[in-house]
């Protein structure tokens, strides 16, 4: 008799357990930047630009999960690179990056610091992107 009542406990139990609500997934976005250094812009000017921006991407679920100063080549040809790689929430935590002012204020050291035609900003990224996307 016990264990059928135990049996039945069970039962029961994974009767409720299926009609439960199930948890919201949560999808990640990733995000790849690729920021082209000016000539004449010197590199401590794009690590202060990737740290602030770390601080504020925070704010809204962003985590830089690495990222690399690339140097420019000994005969000067390529130009120096910094490389991110970026994890949000979701697509509403990017929006909300890039509309913090914030985020606004770091556009004049972008501007001095990295080419915008051959650079890949998370501002950039996000236009080509799409609304939902």
């Amino acid at each position: 008799m016990e264990l059928r009542v135990k049996g039945f406990g069970s039962l029961v139990a994974a009767a409720l357990l299926s009609f439960a609500p199930a948890t919201k997934a949560r999808a990640d976005v990733w995000v790849y930047e690729v920021l082209t250094l000016r000539p004449e812009a010197p590199p401590y000017q794009a690590e202060a630009y990737h740290g602030a921006l770390g601080l504020i991407a925070r704010r809204h679920g962003g985590l830089l999960v690495d990222g690399a100063l690339e140097p420019a080549s000994a005969d000067g040809t390529p130009a120096a690179r910094v490389v991110g790689l970026w994890r949000f929430n979701d697509v509403g935590g990017i929006d909300a990056l890039l509309a913090d002012p914030s985020y606004r204020s770091l556009s004049g050291l972008h501007e001095r610091t990295f080419d915008p035609s051959t650079s890949r900003s998370l501002e950039r990224v996000r236009a080509l992107a799409g609304p939902g996307e």
